[in-house]
């Protein structure tokens, strides 16, 4: 009898605890650690064309190590050339300088990810338009300053 008082009295005050008329409204910190880059002026002048061209392939017997696994039995991909048309500008901010991380394709936009290493939390994404693919144009840029 007296266990069940307990246990009756227990859940009694651990639903009274729980209860709260406090509420934490994150919005406003969220909003302080974003910055977003719209200036296409700003935006271009990370976008460089003078790694454009084609891309060498190298042949089955090169000492490239990436390319050893491959032996002359092996179909080549075809002949279509590889070429680079631009070169995105990794972002800095505040002196840090970002790496990409991860590249998701959706139509006719590219979202590059970017994060730094250690113990420095700082994130970008980059909106790269690529519906035409010989002329590429950086069309956003995010900054997350509490986040990777």
């Amino acid at each position: 009898m007296f266990k069940r008082a307990y246990l009756l009295l227990g859940a009694i005050v651990m639903v009274l605890a729980s209860c709260s008329d406090e509420t934490i409204v994150y919005q406003d910190q969220l909003t302080d650690s974003i910055t977003v880059e719209n200036d296409e002026a700003v935006l271009q002048q990370n976008v460089s064309l003078l790694t454009a061209g084609a891309i060498d392939i190298f042949a089955s017997g090169s000492p490239n190590l990436s390319l050893s696994k491959f032996n002359d039995k092996d179909e080549p991909a075809g002949d279509y050339p590889l070429t680079q048309v631009a070169h995105i500008l990794p972002p800095v901010f505040q002196g840090n300088l970002l790496t990409s991380t991860h590249v998701h394709v959706a139509s006719d936009y590219a979202f590059v990810s970017y994060n730094t290493a250690g113990e420095t939390y700082l994130g970008a994404v980059d909106v790269i338009n690529i519906s035409n693919p010989r002329n590429p144009r950086l069309t956003s840029r995010l900054f997350y300053r509490n986040a990777d």
